[in-house]
């Protein structure tokens, strides 16, 4: 169970049962009087939220959840129910659970998926969107932005799903290493090897790695693209400069696609901005909901206590 200590905002734990019965490890954190939904990222764990569930505590009560299949939330009998369909239909019961309306409507990753998703299915229950370093279709198309490297990236996901059940007795220890952020820093994964990756890797490393790649594979054949015209709410995307697992382009076309968007690069930062550049992604998202939901941020409200650290 995830140490809820790590994370200086208070948090309550919860669980919601989904249209198939699957159990969702939702977490509610925060004072505030306005509502934060986070969809989460595919194999993203609550340590990866810390710095915006702390920067935001005291405007918002921000709810996030383990995705289906990972962490604390149960696994379908059916494979097939770890599409990215199914993952929305968890936030659906979650939203109904929580009697959320008119909430701002976040979502990293896998979770700028969900989200889309989710506001396509129903127009008018959020305010507006946060897309956060995420696809808004199939993810493996433009990895690397490289000619090529989609289909490379598929076989890859098809051989290491066979070769995992071996592979998974070691996978562990290689995630819990001490030498691996450093690796991953010097091959383009991340920044640098802040702290925070050692125990957000370690809770990783608890994953079930050949359903993890079969997620990764379902969510590649998802699309909301024919759709997004549809999205008639402020919608705030930002992207990593340095991130090659949703390159910038990714954001870019994004917010060709939804009218009236707002883009911020984000300097430097991989995939994994949230972890590195938190102050810059702070701001950006400060600066955008002071616009957009002014009324959360009036002064001398709860929402004065909390800010970013």
């Amino acid at each position: 169970m995830f140490d809820l200590g790590r994370i200086d905002a208070p948090i309550t734990r919860k669980q919601v049962l989904s249209r198939d019965g699957t159990p969702i490890r939702v977490y509610v954190a925060g004072r505030g009087q306005h509502n934060l939904v986070l969809a989460p990222g595919l194999g993203a764990n609550l340590l990866c939220w810390k710095y915006i569930l702390e920067g935001f505590q005291g405007v918002y009560r921000i709810t996030t959840w383990d995705p289906r299949g990972t962490y604390e939330s149960g696994t379908p009998r059916d494979e097939r129910d770890l599409d990215l369909p199914h993952h929305v239909e968890d936030m659906e019961a979650i939203v109904q659970s929580e009697g959320l309306q008119g909430f701002v409507l976040g979502g990293w990753s896998m979770g700028v998926q969900i989200a889309l998703e989710y506001a396509i299915r129903h127009p008018g229950m959020a305010r507006a969107l946060v897309l956060i370093n995420g696809h808004y279709g199939h993810l493996l198309h433009d990895v690397l932005n490289l000619p090529g490297a989609e289909g490379l990236c598929r076989n890859a996901l098809r051989v290491l799903r066979v070769a995992m059940p071996a592979l998974q007795p070691i996978a562990p220890s290689v995630f819990q290493a001490d030498w691996l952020p450093m690796v991953l820093a010097r091959t383009g994964v991340l920044k640098e090897p802040v702290p925070l990756f050692r125990p957000i890797l370690r809770e990783f490393s608890s994953l079930d790695f050949h359903r993890y790649l079969g997620m990764i594979a379902r969510l590649d054949r998802h699309t909301t693209e024919p759709n997004l015209h549809r999205i008639q709410v402020p919608t705030l995307i930002t992207a990593g400069t340095k991130d090659f697992l949703t390159p910038p382009s990714v954001g870019r076309r994004l917010h060709e696609l939804i009218p009236g968007s707002e883009l911020v690069l984000l300097e430097g930062g991989t995939h994994y901005s949230m972890m590195e550049v938190p102050r810059a992604l702070h701001q950006a998202i400060e600066a955008f909901l002071r616009r957009i939901d002014p009324d959360a941020f009036a002064p001398g409200g709860p929402s004065t206590a909390g800010g970013f650290r």
